[in-house]
């Protein structure tokens, strides 16, 4: 998935730890790397991703969010930042209010002078504000999208409309539809809070993309508040072209563990091992065979090799890239979907 906190390979990758995964032994699956065929998987996703729509929407989630905060919703801080900084101050910042969270449950988060309205970009204000502008679901509120400005994480000006973001509230429970503006829905996906006091969770699941492209994902969230360990379990799949993917990622105080699969009929790649402080390994296997290995150093510093020592070709190590940039995708999601809720749900990751 696409976000603008992207994580890009040579930081991400220093800061996580693969664990290896393996299908059903006795398959004989191919074991060289097919460039063009993966490459066509990756474009299948992009594909779903890459539209006005969603970047607007994957770029203005926090504003949203501060909409609805300033509106005057209850929030309560989830440390996702772990990813980031580690569970130590995060934890620190926020594990009594955690524990609060899951003790008490969570309330009808959008605030009651919201609900039914629709938010628009003021240019003057630089924020969203809720407006006489029909058409929001009586039950929750609208969010109109704009083309975005990357570089400022805001609509760009002069705006031009290219369609709207619904949300509602039910229980512990926010569910999301974004739209094109001729009315296709583009994605929709709920988001729950759940698990215990000391071990809350986030699951998210739904789809983005039309027909062909429609890309189907879940995301689960956890973090132990008495080991600060965080976990994040992320899935989608591609039914036209019958890929899976999914992607673990476990942070502990020891270090990142993180397993890779993507399969497509027969294809079949892997990757898997551990990185810490001092570095580490990841191997990365097509087919059940060792493909390359990557090898980190203290310092962040990397070297790649194929199972005999040698370089890759070029071609290799660009869809390798790619490859990776696919996985990463885990890291991103959470912030990426979770991002426009936090108060709607009763959660936001603003700094304590």
């Amino acid at each position: 998935m696409l976000s603008p906190i992207r994580l890009r390979l040579t930081t991400s990758l220093a800061a996580l730890a693969l664990a290896a995964s393996a299908c059903g032994e006795g398959e004989s699956l191919p074991t060289t790397l097919d460039v063009a065929a993966t490459d066509a998987d990756i474009a299948a996703v992009d594909a779903a991703f890459d539209v006005p729509q969603v970047d607007s929407y994957e770029g203005l989630g926090y504003l949203m969010d501060e909409a609805l905060a300033t509106a005057g919703g209850a929030v309560i801080r989830l440390p996702m930042e772990m990813l980031k900084e580690g569970a130590d101050r995060p934890l620190a910042r926020h594990s009594a209010r955690m524990m609060q969270l899951a003790d008490e449950g969570t309330s009808a988060a959008i605030p009651l002078s919201a609900l039914g309205k629709t938010f628009e970009w003021n240019v003057t204000t630089d924020q969203y504000e809720p407006t006489a502008r029909t058409g929001a679901p009586a039950n929750g509120v609208r969010f109109i999208l704009y083309t975005l400005d990357i570089s400022a994480f805001a609509p760009a000006e002069p705006l031009v409309e290219v369609g709207y973001a619904d949300f509602t509230r039910s229980s512990n429970t926010a569910t999301v539809g974004v739209y094109a503006t001729g009315g296709t829905q583009l994605v929709s996906y709920t988001a729950t809070v759940g698990g215990t006091t000391n071990a809350p969770t986030m699951a998210v699941e739904g789809f983005v993309g039309t027909g062909a492209n429609r890309v189907n994902f879940e995301l689960t969230f956890g973090v132990s508040l008495f080991s600060g360990n965080v976990t994040v379990s992320w899935r989608i799949e591609v039914p036209s072209r019958g890929l899976a993917s999914r992607v673990q990622i476990g942070i502990g105080s020891n270090g990142v563990a993180f397993s890779a699969l993507m399969r497509a009929g027969a294809r079949k790649v892997e990757m898997g091992g551990t990185l810490g402080e001092n570095g580490g390994i990841i191997v990365v296997r097509i087919g059940g065979k060792v493909f390359a290995r990557l090898t980190f150093d203290a310092e962040g510093g990397s070297t790649v090799a194929d199972a005999d020592g040698n370089p890759l070709t070029p071609e290799q190590a660009e869809t390798l890239d790619r490859i990776f940039e696919f996985f990463e995708g885990a890291f991103d999601a959470p912030d990426v979907l979770l991002s426009p809720l936090y108060t709607l749900l009763d959660v936001d990751t603003g700094s304590a």
